[in-house]
């Protein structure tokens, strides 16, 4: 084998929850202060909450189904995709491992046309390490008359 060197490293202290937990009452934090009811929230959405169709990206999710369901099927990964009112959500399950050829270019793929993603650990499913979840917006989603939506 050739010679390696480092091109960099970077190692980052990050707090404890201990000591999260002590700055917030140094603040005066109150977690409770303007806390919903789970209710409350559902009423809020309901309210302040409002879609418009965006004809671009309806015109462009059978691009990220596609490439859900070929990975799914292609390589046996265990995978739900749900449609709501804004979009998709995919929830991969998935193994620890090194990923290279086709399934790298398909895991790209979703992640280049998802609008956000998210791992979790895989708790539903026994034979997967990791949850993935990706979001496709196929509507321009507004809170309060705020757009909340980022297709950037």
């Amino acid at each position: 084998m050739g010679k390696e060197r480092v091109i960099f490293s970077n190692r980052f202290d990050r707090p404890t929850l201990e000591q999260i937990e002590e700055e917030m009452k140094k603040e005066n934090y109150d977690d409770n202060e303007n806390l919903m009811s789970a209710e409350e929230f559902l009423d809020f959405m309901k309210k302040n909450r409002r879609t418009i169709p965006n004809e671009r990206r309806i015109a462009n999710k059978d691009k990220f189904i596609w490439a859900v369901r070929e990975l799914s099927e292609t390589y046996e990964i265990d995978a739900d995709l749900i449609e709501d009112d804004d979009g998709y959500t995919a929830s991969l399950y998935m193994n620890y491992a090194s990923y290279n050829g086709y399934i790298k270019k398909l895991l790209g793929l979703i992640f280049i046309l998802s609008d956000d993603f998210s791992m979790f650990k895989a708790k539903d499913n026994r034979d997967s390490d990791l949850l993935m979840c990706f979001t496709y917006h196929t509507h321009n989603v507004y809170l309060k008359d705020r757009e909340i939506t980022d297709f950037e």
